[in-house]
């Protein structure tokens, strides 16, 4: 939706039944929280409530705006990557790369948005794939290592 030259997301709640690290099944929900825990960055995890008992209530779980007056993003998976490298998974320059190539896969496609460009998109999101796979490897030599992974 635009209100005032200015673009918003309106969307449904919802929570993931399953996943396969890409693309989620999901249900609907009334639970603000489910559906907060579904959002990559914190400043995702905004919400606004339509209900006419607490219409345009902020709905902020992971401290968004606070993100966002910083001007910073905040990535929710850092405690996933922090695990991997505690259970020696990953290294820590890794788990920190992991962290940029998922900033740069959604600046990508946020800038993609902006200038409603496909092939700008798919350059980029090309080079940012291609460094993901250097994670991918690292994770299954991880796992093979302490018998996990055949």
């Amino acid at each position: 939706a635009k209100i005032k030259n200015k673009k918003f997301e309106i969307t449904s709640l919802r929570k993931d039944v399953s996943s396969d690290g890409r693309h989620a099944e999901v249900e609907f929900t009334s639970n603000w929280s489910e559906d907060a825990n579904r959002r990559d960055f914190t400043i995702n995890a905004i919400g606004v409530s339509l209900l006419p008992k607490n219409f345009g209530e902020l709905i902020d779980p992971f401290n968004g705006l606070k993100d966002i007056n910083r001007e910073i993003t905040t990535i929710r998976f850092e405690d996933k990557i922090d695990a991997s490298i505690k259970l020696n998974l990953i290294n820590r320059s890794l788990g920190e790369e992991l962290k940029d190539i998922y900033r740069l896969r959604n600046a990508i496609h946020l800038h993609a948005e902006i200038k409603k460009g496909i092939e700008y998109e798919m350059e980029m999101s090309t080079i940012a794939y291609r460094r993901m796979k250097i994670f991918k490897e690292q994770i299954v030599i991880g796992l093979q290592k302490h018998s996990i992974l055949q």
